[in-house]
């Protein structure tokens, strides 16, 4: 979800700063790219949560989504 949210507020944010008159909003542009690229690195470069005792896989079940 947030890697989704990442990438669209990224490509709204570069589409908005083309607005501003050039060459400003190229530039803008630009670092507005950089740096949702590096957030959207870093998103990705999270690692997920672990599960105890699912590291074989397999269906998971209501308790080890629920924490019961």
């Amino acid at each position: 979800m947030a890697l989704m949210n990442a990438i669209v507020n990224t490509a709204t944010a570069v589409t908005s700063a083309l607005t501003v008159a050039p060459p400003l909003g190229i530039i803008l542009a630009g670092i507005v790219g950089a740096m949702g690229a590096f957030q959207i690195g870093t998103i990705i470069e999270t690692p997920l949560p672990e599960l105890p005792g699912r590291e074989e896989g397999g269906f998971l079940g209501c308790s080890a989504i629920a924490g019961w």
